[in-house]
């Protein structure tokens, strides 16, 4: 953990200035079982800073030789998109805690939100929500990208209870209106800038990505106004789950660029 720590001291404090003055280099990416001491919080915490910061990506394992799981951790930073962002507490803490992305796509405005636990022991996380610029008692969506959780609230704050040693949370924030929105996506660690045009329709919503250069597997939530009565994904019929709070659920397969059509 030493090297990996100073792969990410480096990467957080020098952040600012990727893609201005260089690309940055966040080491070689980690995420293999066997023949190693890093636990999977601190895979997640790696592959996170690695997706966040937008510099370069260097897998240094056997692609071969990783499990499904393992191998689909990797698979969300391709394509690379270039997405930059900054730490909160740059000045905070000699190990900054706090990363935000500020995203805009098709209409779509979002963040993303690294919340790290460098400490050796299990240690509550914070987001506050109006030191990413919300105003006080906003409707949001929230949605917790490596447990797929989904909440929608209004508080000020929102506390992740013991997330584990050298591990992380990462979040996705946008605020709700009353048109179809994503709010979250397990296809791409931006959840959102992988989609190259989001259109809405009389009565349905059009969805395509850019071209992913892989095969994707993952799920889509949606906030919905009505609900759906159909979805495809190129052509192919897609099970649509009702998550509640007006939140639907849609997995998706399809190799190179997709496009999903919902229709109500």
């Amino acid at each position: 953990m030493p090297s990996l720590r100073n792969a990410f001291r480096h990467t957080l404090n020098l952040s600012t200035l990727n893609q201005r003055w260089w690309w940055n280099d966040p080491d070689c990416l980690l995420v293999r079982d066997t023949d190693t001491r890093l636990t999977g919080p601190e895979v997640h915490s790696a592959v996170t800073l690695v997706g966040l910061s937008g510099g370069m990506l260097v897998s240094s394992d056997d692609l071969r030789k990783l499990n499904p799981d393992r191998l689909g951790w990797v698979s969300l930073l391709v394509p690379n998109l270039g997405i930059t962002g900054s730490p909160l507490d740059l000045l905070k803490n000699p190990m900054p805690e706090e990363f935000q992305v500020r995203l805009n796509r098709n209409g779509q405005t979002w963040q993303l939100v690294g919340l790290f636990n460098w400490s050796d022991h299990p240690a509550d996380c914070c987001i506050r929500f109006e030191e990413l610029g919300y105003a006080t008692g906003a409707p949001l969506h929230v949605f917790d990208f490596w447990t797929g959780q989904y909440r929608r609230l209004p508080d000020p704050e929102l506390v992740f209870p013991a997330v584990p040693a050298h591990g992380c949370k990462l979040l996705r924030v946008c605020e709700a209106h009353e048109a179809p929105q994503l709010v979250g996506d397990t296809l791409h660690i931006s959840q959102g800038a992988e989609l190259a045009s989001w259109q809405v329709e009389a009565n349905r919503l059009v969805i395509e990505t850019v071209e992913m250069g892989r095969r994707v597997e993952g799920m889509l939530w949606l906030a919905l106004v009505k609900p759906p009565r159909a979805a495809t994904c190129n052509a192919d019929d897609v099970a649509v789950e009702y998550l509640g709070e007006g939140i639907y659920g849609l997995c998706v397969k399809f190799t190179g660029k997709g496009r999903i059509e919902v229709g109500w």
